[in-house]
């Protein structure tokens, strides 16, 4: 695109869901490159609804993976996301480079009218600037059994895993490792220090926002929170201490298997995240069959939850 800003800058992308339209399953394709997102849905003041993204792989598009915006009732299932940046460098073409800044790979907002009851489960995010931003006009929404690691500064990228500033948030069962921000600030990368935590949380006032049984692991800054007199936080595992916490934190090595990028970061024997979560309602329908660890450190026969995104059972 010219640089002085004389191009066409229209968005362009692969699959665009609009006008109030209704029960749209995409499954099983790949898509990539695009000018915009890979899939976006909701522009306009008809909101679209009963949306399923499953299985599919999104990577490298300019703009986002998935952008959700005037969309009601969208699963986002078992997808492998990755490879997403900062949309052109901020000083290079006359400030029109500010299309999709962060570089998310899921980003939910809002166009006339916001993104609600979200689930966004089972996912693989990796190389990414940040995996997921949810912005204060969202909702409602569910995060749980995603798998985030690798966050990418390339291009000026956050290094971060999720901006959590949604109305109404259960955050569980995740698993994040190896996000390292950029330190300064560099390459006309202009990100505040709140923007660079693993985990950020700062939903409006009298948000209401669960955060159980997730992995945050080899992150120089794990997490921070603000505006969140509502947070309801248990059995958050960090590799390290550090303050301000969450309540009922755990502190210590996961203990991955070996090369756990490429090994579903399963647990061993010994590791703090093993039959160590809290039980999460039974309504709920968390999506895992729970799995007894057989080592002598295990007291009982009970088939209990493990932190982290991922059920360890040998």
């Amino acid at each position: 695109m010219p640089a002085n800003g004389s191009g066409d800058y229209t968005d362009h992308h692969a699959i665009t869901v609009v006008n109030g339209a209704d029960k749209i399953l995409i499954r099983h394709n790949e898509s990539a490159g695009h000018n915009g997102d890979s899939f976006q849905c909701g522009e306009g003041a008809t909101p679209t609804s009963n949306i399923t993204l499953e299985s599919n792989r999104f990577h490298q598009d300019e703009e986002n993976a998935i952008d959700l915006k005037g969309c009601r009732g969208v699963t986002v299932r078992g997808n492998k996301i990755f490879g997403y940046r900062p949309s052109r460098p901020y000083d290079s073409d006359g400030g029109l480079g500010t299309r999709a800044p962060h570089g998310d790979a899921l980003v939910a907002h809002a166009s006339s009218v916001a993104a609600d009851r979200l689930l966004i489960e089972l996912n693989r995010f990796w190389d990414n600037s940040r995996s997921i931003n949810l912005g204060p006009e969202v909702a409602s929404a569910t995060v749980r059994r995603n798998l985030v690691f690798n966050a990418s500064t390339a291009s000026c990228g956050i290094g971060a895993a999720m901006a959590i500033r949604s109305k109404n948030t259960e955050i569980y069962h995740n698993t994040l490792d190896n996000l390292a921000p950029l330190t300064t600030v560099g390459c006309g990368n202009p990100w505040s220090v709140s923007e660079k935590y693993a985990i950020r949380v700062n939903p409006p006032v009298n948000a209401r926002t669960v955060l159980w049984n997730n992995i945050v692991s080899r992150s120089t800054r794990p997490y921070t929170q603000s505006g969140t007199a509502g947070l309801d936080a248990a059995t958050n595992l960090f590799s390290k201490g550090f303050p301000g916490m969450p309540p009922g934190s755990v502190v210590g090595d996961p203990l991955y298997v070996i090369d756990p990028a490429n090994n579903d970061y399963f647990t061993r024997h010994g590791s703090p995240a093993r039959d160590a979560a809290t039980r999460v309602p039974s309504a709920v329908g968390d999506p895992r069959r729970y799995c007894d660890d057989p080592s002598p450190t295990e007291t009982d026969a009970l088939a209990e939850p493990d932190i982290g995104f991922l059920e360890s059972c040998s």
